[in-house]
């Protein structure tokens, strides 16, 4: 374990495409989870129309769901988009770096 930290100690470029590729893995996993976080809200807006289109009362609770969901929907994102934004901020820095250690 000790040899690998030193290797990519010693090369910043390495460092970088690890970094890279961490930073690749963390957005597909993203993308997939707002991917599910997005069929559910349509599957929940399906059911908010049913309610309407059969003339059923919505129960309050269902009505707080849908709110509270759409709120942390909405969090999530932005946090996401933050976090990519930094990530490719620091690559960006790192590979920088490296060019400048090269010459």
């Amino acid at each position: 374990m000790q040899d690998l930290l030193d290797s990519f100690s010693g090369n910043p470029l390495l460092a970088a495409g690890a970094l890279a590729l961490c930073v690749l893995v963390l957005y597909a996993l993203l993308k997939k989870l707002f991917k599910v976080a997005l069929f559910l809200l349509l599957l929940l807006a399906a059911v908010l129309v049913w309610f309407k289109v059969m003339g059923h009362e919505l129960p309050d609770e269902l009505g707080q769901v849908s709110r509270t969901v759409g709120k942390v929907v909405k969090q999530a994102g932005k946090t996401g988009g933050e976090l990519l934004e930094d990530a490719g901020k620091e690559i960006s820095k790192k590979v920088d770096d490296a060019k400048k250690d090269a010459q």
